[in-house]
């Protein structure tokens, strides 16, 4: 498992790299405001992409590491396509219609592409996880990734204006990701068999992957906050705020592998391996956390010098996200161990009841602090979050301990109870 923590990691980690390259770049090139509005989409785009989801990313790890779940795995796929079309079309009507009140959403229109096309591919991505060949997964996503940034690159250098040429260069880097994903997955792996989708089918489908899909979407709810801090607070507060998600991220990536591995192998092992897991999981965060917090101020340094000038007072809030953004990382790790077990409801339940909870701490840290405020309110918020997740987690275990010792009694009685016949 660690082999393939470490592959996943190191792709992601690469191809954060490139993709924050590219928004340091943008930061530099265009206004606050403009930078402002770039965030708040990609937040909002995150959040529109989990709704298109449907949970069928987090289904299709799970079950296709499950022998005699191909069928599922392969309407799934189908579904995932479907979905697909239909958010490039309604996301690309709200940009355009948004682009009749702000001229600049016209450079926003090619997100639509970009945002559909990812998540076709991280699905398909997630199959490969699933069977192990994460090598799949991490070759295609720096594929997608680096192509994103030779494209900003070469238009940028070419004279388009830079809002365009980010855009576009995410919509293209979209193209070449679900063709690459496509073509290295079913290198590898043979297709799945499927029934043909129906409506009642796909309702189906739905109602199997309607926790995943609630857990997954309560978790990128919290990519509203941009525009939250934006609203509220000031385009200035928003940038700053945007610049300090955004250089912070890449914090993620490690978690995000870890959850992506640890799903598919501890559906597969018994609640004892999987409760030495939990206890390693929670060492790491003790020792990481005030480690973290110790590297976030010269990291901040670092992060605002690297912006430019007009964040120089975005300093705080770097610091501040930085220690939260790991918290929050670490919510879908504790999930994705819940749902191995069977927890996917609870974690579906956590996740929602969390979504107002998570919003009014940013908004209530926007107003009293701006977007320093706003980072500590989010990592308040995700780390009541992580200790809910924990407890249920913990008390699901105990349940299962207690149903293996009922299970043992009653088997040591039927034999006690045949020996005396």
């Amino acid at each position: 498992m660690r082999s393939q923590v470490a592959i996943l990691f190191g792709a992601r980690a690469v191809a954060s790299l490139s993709q924050a390259v590219a928004l340091i770049l943008l930061a530099r090139w265009t206004d606050v405001s403009s930078f402002a509005l770039v965030g708040s989409l990609l937040g909002a785009g995150m959040v529109a992409v989990a709704v298109l989801d449907l949970g069928l990313g987090t289904y299709v790890l799970r079950h296709g590491a499950i022998a005699g779940d191909e069928e599922k795995v392969g309407s799934a796929l189908k579904l995932n396509v479907v979905t697909g079309a239909i958010g490039l079309a309604v996301i690309g009507a709200a940009l355009a219609i948004a682009a009749h009140f702000d001229p600049r959403f016209y450079a926003m229109i090619p997100l639509a592409a970009w945002m559909t096309l990812e998540k076709n591919s991280d699905v398909l991505l997630n199959v490969a996880i699933a069977r192990g060949s994460t090598s799949v997964a991490a070759y295609s996503i720096l594929t997608r990734r680096m192509a994103s940034l030779l494209v900003f690159l070469a238009l940028a250098g070419t004279g388009v204006q830079p809002l365009w040429a980010f855009t576009a260069s995410l919509a293209l880097g979209g193209v070449v990701g679900l063709l690459d994903s496509r073509r290295r997955v079913y290198a590898r792996i043979d297709r799945f068999p499927s029934r043909r989708l129906t409506r009642a089918s796909a309702a189906g489908l739905f109602d199997a992957s309607k926790h995943y899909w609630s857990a997954n979407l309560s978790n990128q709810f919290r990519n509203l906050d941009t525009v939250l801090v934006t609203s509220i607070s000031s385009s200035a507060s928003g940038a700053f705020y945007a610049a300090a998600v955004r250089l912070t991220n890449p914090l993620l990536l490690g978690t995000g592998s870890l959850a992506s591995v640890i799903l598919p192998v501890a559906a597969k092992r018994n609640p004892g391996a999987v409760r030495r897991l939990n206890q390693k999981l929670l060492i790491g965060i003790a020792v990481a956390v005030p480690a973290l917090t110790l590297l976030g101020w010269p990291l901040a340094h670092l992060g605002s010098l690297i912006l430019g000038g007009e964040y120089a007072n975005a300093r705080s809030a770097i610091h501040a996200t930085f220690v939260g953004t790991f918290i929050i990382g670490m919510c879908p790790v504790v999930g994705a161990m819940l749902q191995s077990q069977g927890g996917h409801k609870s974690v579906g339940r956590i996740g929602v009841m969390f979504v107002p909870v998570i919003l009014l701490a940013v908004s209530i840290g926007s107003i009293v602090g701006g977007a320093v405020g706003a980072a500590i309110g989010l990592g308040i918020a995700f780390l009541l979050k992580l200790a809910m997740l924990e407890v249920n987690f913990v008390g699901l275990l105990r349940k299962q301990d207690g149903d293996m010792r009922r299970m043992a009694i009653a088997s040591n009685l039927g034999r006690e109870i045949s020996d005396e016949k």
